[in-house]
């Protein structure tokens, strides 16, 4: 009885740690629908970053030592985690440029 507590305890401890990597996507979600703002999507591009290069290395630090239904898991993860953050610079490329202000001259 002890060990299916520790191994659903274990279980819960990463439920929860993947639903906190994805709070900000689930915030980020309709900025990202509707790609309209340059500035959100580019702070949710860094975001994703950060998110992609730990999910990187936990995935290589996972290879060793566990199971391949684990490591199928965190590869998943990366791979998910990669395409969001490759539609996001799609999706900022296709947007004007926001430094394109366009001064009037000068009036005398």
């Amino acid at each position: 009885m002890v060990v299916f507590t520790a191994q659903t305890s274990a279980f819960d401890g990463g439920i929860a740690w993947q639903a906190l990597w994805l709070i900000p996507a689930f915030i980020l979600t309709p900025v990202i629908l509707r790609g309209r703002s340059p500035y959100m999507l580019l702070i949710g591009s860094m975001l994703t970053l950060v998110y992609l290069g730990a999910s990187g290395v936990v995935l290589f630090t996972r290879v060793y030592g566990s199971s391949m239904i684990e490591i199928m898991v965190y590869l998943l993860d990366f791979v998910l985690l990669f395409l969001i953050n490759t539609w996001l610079f799609l999706l900022l490329k296709r947007l004007p440029s926001m430094n394109n202000v366009v001064k009037q001259p000068r009036s005398r």
